[in-house]
């Protein structure tokens, strides 16, 4: 049953990652029904999952892992009700997940200033790095599709980088901004020409190998920036993509327009920036209308 619900998923157009979790979370929650109750994922009761929620919590997980973990959960018993499989939805008074997404910590633009600027264009490495993350910020890509970029997908001369490799499996067509736009030229001038092994390869990004940068190079490379501020502590990849989303949207941007640049399927996950635009907005009133400031008499 596991594996008819992940297979559903993968027709979906479910990304191989996010198929992946799901297949681990779900068994780990097998594993323990049936240590605990001797039971079955399909015969799991509303109680049992809440149970499970705790031991989540318990376990120290951040909110937002505890929500994609229980978005999860939810998915295959919510299939297997459509299916006639389930009478009810173990899940469906336990978590709203759509208020459960916290973006917290985006980097303002003064920190992606510091973070942009910390990549040394003299070096190689320095030249790929801040092409990636110029990129990312540029066209709010998420890591696995800037992994996934083979040379033949990005027009410098039109601005235009083509998406295959996305979440839903639906391939966008993404402007890139001047800068990244030239940072990416030299850096197919300069460092991939002397990364390049196999001339088969056509993987945009390489290591020095001259494989495609791996799974967690982008992680790395955002580490190795994060030492050299405290800006830059709380600074992850998928923040270029907020702070992407974000700064549009507080520059003007239609929602309409950032959600088509995300992928998202629906408005609701693009309105979720808006509200910290609200909370911008806040701070603008507190700090500068006249009724909001405290006089000394």
């Amino acid at each position: 049953m596991l594996e008819k619900y992940l297979q559903y998923i993968r027709n979906k157009g479910f990304s191989p990652h996010t198929i992946h979790g799901a297949r681990n979370v779900l068994l780990r929650l097998s594993f323990w029904l049936w240590n605990q109750f001797d039971k079955r994922l399909i015969d799991a009761s509303e109680a049992d999952i809440e149970a499970y929620i705790l031991k989540m919590k318990e376990r120290s997980l951040t909110p937002q892992t505890v929500a994609i973990n229980s978005y999860r959960i939810a998915g295959f018993y919510q299939f297997y009700v459509k299916e006639g499989i389930l009478l009810t939805d173990p899940t469906k008074n336990l978590f709203p997940i759509k208020e459960v997404k916290l973006l917290k910590d985006v980097p303002d633009e003064r920190t992606m200033e510091i973070l942009l600027a910390s990549p040394d264009e003299h070096t190689h490495f320095g030249i790929r790095n801040k092409a990636v993350l110029e990129l990312m910020y540029s066209s709010g890509l998420r890591t696995m599709e800037v992994r996934a970029l083979r040379v033949q997908d990005v027009d410098l001369k039109e601005g235009i980088v083509r998406i295959l490799n996305s979440k839903w499996g639906k391939e966008r067509m993404l402007p890139i901004g001047q800068k990244a736009a030239g940072l990416i030229q030299k850096y197919l001038e300069v460092t991939r020409p002397r990364h390049l092994r196999d001339l088969s390869v056509d993987a945009l990004f390489l290591s020095n190998t001259g494989n495609p940068i791996p799974k967690d190079a982008i992680h790395y490379i955002m580490l190795r920036y994060k030492k050299k501020s405290p800006a830059l502590k709380n600074i992850t990849p998928h923040s270029l993509r907020h702070a992407c989303a974000l700064h549009m949207l507080r520059g003007g941007a239609p929602i309409q327009a950032v959600q088509e640049m995300l992928g998202h399927k629906k408005l609701e996950t693009t309105q979720i920036y808006t509200k910290l635009c609200v909370s911008d907005l806040k701070e603008v009133l507190r700090k500068y209308h006249p009724r909001e400031q405290s006089k000394k008499v």
